[in-house]
């Protein structure tokens, strides 16, 4: 059961205004999950002087504060000016969601904000850092995340027209290092016109690297496929361009040892991937290219991709795609998945493909085969 009971008070120093204003909550839970019960409280203020207006919020559990902003705006000052500070955990709020089930998790962090009187403009600065777990209470899928751990230092403003980034820095971690980001200059997203702007278009926007995201985090949406190996690594980084995003991989996206198995049947065994990557997005449309992967067994590389694909923005406008497959055919039969199918000690295969994904879907596909070899007992 909740229970929440709440007190209205003010100060006036005429019939008509304000000098203070205050809100206080009780609020109390109970139940077989919480035998002695649980209690939160929050007070918030408003209060004026000759000098300006000042702004408190503070919010309680078990005796330990877990939430607290600050807020003052100095007489005929445009802007409000304050500070904010988090400390909380689940167990510290869980009780009051309901019923409904929370990820297990704490968050810790200070900073610094302001805003203009209308709220439309509102920047908030500081460092947060957090431990989560049980996400699966969202997406059963989720549970091979395990508990992350999450640290972030940034510098944001918001208006109606959009985001500003002026500084953030993200990490997060699980039993390791997984994923870092950087903005490695000021830039603003604007939600209206969907631009991407920057004062240096020479500088690099952000920078993003893989330390070693593991390759588990994608079995659940394969469904019948088991997909094993190293964990993920790589590093990406983003310029402005033409009023988008031009994203480019630095060094290549690595699985090392990739395992494929359906249904209890290896049908790949031991290979290594590597990916060299950009992604280039406007107001005018996408495109996508994958200037090499490289799937190699040993000494052997099994296959080569080259590839691009793009859209033009607007309603039913095509998805076109234009590439080519380069397959070493011995390397390729060695793999579990074309055991007994065909002995080569030679060849190669080529497969050069022009597509158009709409309403309508075509494909064309040249495949040219060349130097086949093998054995004649």
């Amino acid at each position: 059961s909740l229970e929440v009971r709440g007190a209205l008070t003010g100060t006036m120093d005429t019939p008509r205004t304000f000098t203070r204003v205050a809100t206080r909550l009780d609020a109390a839970a109970s139940g077989a999950q919480f035998p002695q019960g649980v209690k939160l409280a929050a007070d918030l203020s408003a209060a004026r002087a000759a000098t300006g207006e000042t702004y408190r919020l503070a919010v309680v559990a078990a005796g330990q504060e877990i939430a607290n902003v600050t807020a003052d705006l100095p007489r005929g000052a445009p802007m409000i000016a304050g500070a904010w500070k988090l400390d909380v955990r689940d167990a510290e709020v869980a009780p009051f969601a309901f019923g409904k089930p929370l990820p297990a998790f704490t968050v810790v962090g200070a900073g610094a904000f302001d805003t203009d009187v209308r709220l439309s403009a509102v920047r908030v600065s500081g460092r947060l850092n957090a431990t989560v777990d049980r996400l699966q209470i969202f997406m059963p899928e989720l549970v091979v995340l395990g508990e992350l751990t999450i640290g972030t230092e940034f510098d944001l403003a918001q208006s109606a027209g959009g985001i500003a980034v002026r500084k953030l820095e993200a990490t997060a971690a699980a039993a390791a290092p997984i994923a870092s980001v950087r903005a490695l200059q000021a830039f603003e997203f604007n939600w209206q016109t969907r631009e991407v702007r920057a004062s240096d278009l020479a500088r690099e926007l952000f920078g993003l690297e893989l330390h070693g995201a593991p390759v588990a985090w994608a079995q659940p949406f394969l469904k019948d496929i088991a997909v094993t190996g190293g964990p993920v690594r790589g590093q990406l980084v983003a310029n402005a361009r033409s009023g988008g995003v031009t994203l480019r991989s630095t060094a290549p996206l690595r699985i090392e040892g990739v395992r494929v198995v359906r249904a209890g049947e290896t049908l790949v065994e031991r290979v290594d991937v590597a990916l060299n990557a950009s992604a280039d997005y406007t107001p005018h449309g996408w495109q996508a290219e994958i200037a090499a992967l490289d799937v190699q067994s040993g000494a052997a590389k099994v296959l080569t991709l080259a590839a691009k694909a793009g859209q033009l923005a607007g309603r039913d406008q095509a998805v076109k795609a234009t590439g080519t497959l380069t397959v070493d055919l011995p390397a390729l039969l060695a793999q579990p998945v074309a055991a007994g199918v065909l002995t080569l000690t030679g060849g190669e295969a080529v497969v050069e493909f022009v597509g158009s994904l709409q309403t309508t879907s075509e494909i064309h596909a040249k495949v040219s085969l060349a130097n086949l070899a093998t054995n004649v007992d």
